[in-house]
């Protein structure tokens, strides 16, 4: 049975995912994901690798440095066209930031 901080996690994923697809991505979710990237999202114009955090404390680039650096890189070895975001689920919102492009 999967734990509780899973549940969670994955019920921001969905959310996530929800919001990409409504702006017109398709979207495919890393399940059970132990790696850097939690969601990828395809349009016609754009490829998005996407991470998915919560937290109850004040959001700060410093608190997720070493999950930016993971993603950082990841993306020094993609050598095709995409960008990677880190998207922070805080107080029913999110923070979403560009990591790199």
């Amino acid at each position: 049975m999967p734990n509780k901080r899973y549940n969670k996690g994955r019920s921001f994923e969905y959310l996530a995912r929800q919001e990409l697809e409504a702006d017109g991505f398709f979207v495919i979710r890393s399940a059970g994901s132990k790696g850097p990237i939690d969601l990828v999202a395809i349009d016609v114009n754009q490829t998005k690798l996407i991470q998915i955090k919560s937290t109850t404390k004040k959001f700060s680039n410093e608190y997720f440095k070493g999950d930016i650096q993971k993603l950082e890189d990841l993306k020094r070895g993609i050598n095709y066209s995409c960008r990677i975001e880190f998207w922070i689920r805080r107080n029913k919102k999110w923070n979403k930031t560009i990591v790199m492009e």
